[in-house]
């Protein structure tokens, strides 16, 4: 379940691009990505804040369910 946690939506995404590609400019820093280790916390702790009603709706949908009981009429009976 750890690798089913609920999507990051459009807006953090767009973060997460915008702090890669901040740190990609080797005029501002010269070095490796400072925000390298932000960007993994953000990717990694999305499982960690992810709501719990996400987890039991994912188990509760692969539970089994049983099959409903077919009833049947009598032949010739009428509908009221």
């Amino acid at each position: 379940m750890k690798s089913t946690a609920q999507s990051l939506r459009e807006p953090q995404i767009k973060a997460l691009l915008l702090l890669k590609n901040m740190g990609e400019n080797k005029y501002i820093h010269p070095g490796e990505n400072p925000y390298k280790k932000v960007i993994e916390f953000v990717m990694e702790g999305k499982v960690h804040v992810a709501s719990p009603d996400y987890y039991l709706d994912a188990i509760e949908a692969l539970i089994p369910k049983p099959p409903k009981p077919i009833i049947m009429a009598e032949k010739g009976a009428m509908k009221k």
